[in-house]
């Protein structure tokens, strides 16, 4: 598991060992091109001059099988001691709902005048949800800290869900991406401007992730059960993960 900075740019040395392998994988291209041009070329002349023997065939196959063995060659350098990759790799962007019953507020009251110049970040504070409450469980203590403040609320924990409610009682919500390979390495990355809490399968403590940090977890199975969550949020979020399927997967 790491956790690393995801806004920071790649420094000096690092573009330079990026080009080198991107100058490298084009030669590969190309040699990989040439090499099929010959394959090609070699075919049709078997054809169109039908040759005698059976050696002149294997010559020019083996000429063939040389090439292909150089670019197999290239291929390794290239790669060598770079991260392996490969073609299962996918971004998601999976949308939160909290699905919670909210009672809205008269139209007075949700008519918000845009006629004021407030602070940069007051605006926040005139969203919907300020003049909403929620339908509460009965067995909610009536002594209890309440706050809401922007778009959260405390009496969240305790508020009612929508029949399609997808999280579960704490809630949280399964991240699925990294279902449809056997192993997978997952990155989740946090730009949603609040601290984004995570549980698996192995650890049920939480772990936090804070805004505009990724986290890295490597080896997760299909059948394994990463889990994220955001506190007292009222309107749901979107979180961005991106699965790496493994090689042997």
């Amino acid at each position: 598991m790491k956790i690393t900075k995801f806004r920071d740019v790649l420094d000096g040395e690092e573009r330079l060992n990026h080009k080198q392998v991107i100058d490298n994988l084009v030669e590969i291209s190309k040699s990989t091109r040439d090499t099929s041009d010959n394959v090609i070329e070699n075919l049709t002349e078997v054809k169109s001059n039908q040759l005698e023997t059976k050696d002149e065939i294997r010559s020019g196959l083996e000429s063939v099988c040389e090439n292909v063995e150089k670019a197999r060659q290239d291929i390794t350098q290239a790669v060598s001691g770079v991260q392996p990759r490969t073609e299962k790799t996918k971004i998601y962007n999976q949308k939160i709902e909290e699905d919670i019953i909210i009672l809205e507020s008269s139209d007075i009251n949700f008519d918000i005048p845009d006629d004021t110049c407030d602070d940069i970040f007051k605006p926040t504070q005139k969203l919907p949800e300020i003049n909403q409450f929620f339908i509460l469980e009965e067995s909610t203590p009536e002594i209890r800290c309440q706050q809401r403040k922007f778009n959260f609320d405390t009496d969240q924990e305790h508020a009612l869900r929508l029949d399609q409610y997808s999280g579960d009682h704490l809630g949280y919500f399964h991240a699925y991406g990294h279902s449809e390979n056997n192993s997978s390495d997952l990155s989740i990355i946090n730009d949603t401007l609040f601290k984004i809490k995570l549980r698996t399968d192995e650890k049920k403590d939480f772990i936090t992730i804070d805004d505009g940090f990724t986290l890295s977890l490597n080896d997760v199975e299909r059948e394994d059960e990463v889990s994220l969550k955001r506190d007292h949020t009222i309107s749901g979020y979107t979180i961005t993960y991106m699965v790496e399927g493994k090689a042997n997967a």
